[in-house]
């Protein structure tokens, strides 16, 4: 075996000592799967801050990621956005009550169920964008329910395996803003 190479891989860090924003991020889902959003503690909350920002120094150069080189403002870019999402998430877990306040209980456990399908998309967005890019999902209880090339039909679809139940549906590979950013107001 050469020098350069190693038998055992070790996460890249860049040369700050911080660990890559895909480590990072990696490890925020893994802790949120196994214990959700209380899970995470302050210094993972400052890591997801920090992700969310602007980087500026890479962009442009690019980096192998599957079959085909990604930039890595595109890659740094869905990283930021589930950053995004994940501390707009544990902004909304965190002020529930004051978000809710008023509302009839069926819409404050739909609202919930709606936070949860969509960490549930979240933990599975890679996958996802390697079996469904480019079409719209349903998640219902943390699975894919139905997919199609639209939103309505994969609605639809869904409606029709699971009732009237609440699902979350989203474009697999497309940004976007979190659910959980809405706020409820009176008219």
């Amino acid at each position: 075996m050469s020098q350069t190479q190693r038998s055992d891989p070790k996460p890249r860090v860049p040369s700050r000592g911080r660990p890559t924003p895909r480590a990072v991020l990696k490890r925020v889902e893994e802790k949120v799967s196994a214990g959700g959003l209380q899970a995470l503690s302050p210094t993972d909350v400052e890591e997801l801050q920090r992700l969310s920002g602007d980087g500026g120094g890479d962009r442009g150069r690019r980096v192998p990621a599957g079959p085909a080189p990604v930039t890595v403002s595109d890659a740094l870019l869905r990283i930021r956005n589930r950053a995004r999402i994940y501390l707009a998430l544990l902004r909304t877990e965190k002020d529930f009550d004051d978000l809710s306040a008023g509302l009839p209980d069926y819409l404050r456990d739909a609202w919930r169920q709606l936070m949860a399908e969509e960490l549930a998309y979240l933990s599975q967005e890679e996958d996802l964008v390697r079996t469904h890019k480019g079409q719209y999902v349903a998640i219902h209880q943390g699975h894919v329910v139905a997919s199609a090339l639209t939103e309505s039909v994969a609605l639809s679809e869904a409606y029709e395996k699971c009732g009237n139940v609440t699902v979350y549906v989203h474009k697999v590979g497309a940004l976007r803003e979190p659910v959980a950013q809405l706020s409820v107001r009176e008219a």
